[in-house]
């Protein structure tokens, strides 16, 4: 809700109201609370939100189904895209997408894509989703599975679409999602 990556915001729902309780204790007891600033950042952030999904939902979309032509791109992991894993729940409940989704870049690519992540100039390579700046994030999904193995041996880059300007944003990923193949 704050879209501006200048907050950190939450909530917890329970069931078991003993538990809401001793929770509901523990963070009194800590001192966290939401202060009078940080409903304001929340509010603030409130009358932009739906201009700000629409956008980044729309040119997520639209990068992810140009970046899958890559001929270093094995595959893009983003529900709106039909050949996703989950795209009929997506298309039976939803009627638009995120501004974050997943590349799978072919195996042996990994020393270019490095390379042509240390030239970014648009995306910050961070994990903060949601805010105004575009991100990218190298990630390795093998090492966090537990309950059923990775199937792709490539490496993962994890990128979250801002609102800075759609061709900045398509120069970088296409420097980066272009890189050659061995």
């Amino acid at each position: 809700f704050g879209g501006h990556s200048d907050l950190l915001m939450g909530s917890i729902t329970f069931r078991d109201i003993e538990l809401r309780d001793r929770v509901r204790r523990v963070l009194r007891d800590l001192g966290i609370g939401v202060s009078p600033d940080e409903a304001a950042l929340v509010l603030r952030g409130t009358e932009t939100m739906a201009v700000r999904v629409a956008h980044v939902g729309r040119v997520a979309r639209e990068m992810a189904e140009r970046i899958s032509a890559f001929p270093a791109v094995e595959k893009v992991l983003h529900p709106a895209l039909a050949d996703s894993p989950g795209h009929q729940l997506w298309k039976r409940d939803f009627s638009g997408s995120t501004g974050v989704f997943s590349v799978v870049m072919r195996s042996g690519c990994d020393a270019a894509l490095n390379h042509a992540l240390d030239s970014l100039k648009t995306f910050a390579i961070g994990a903060s989703w949601g805010g105004t700046r575009s991100l990218v994030a190298p990630i390795n999904p093998a090492g966090e599975r537990g309950a059923a193995a990775w199937p792709h041996p490539g490496p993962v880059i994890r990128v979250s679409i801002g609102l800075e300007a759609e061709a900045d944003l398509w120069d970088d990923l296409a420097s980066v999602f272009g890189v050659p193949m061995p």
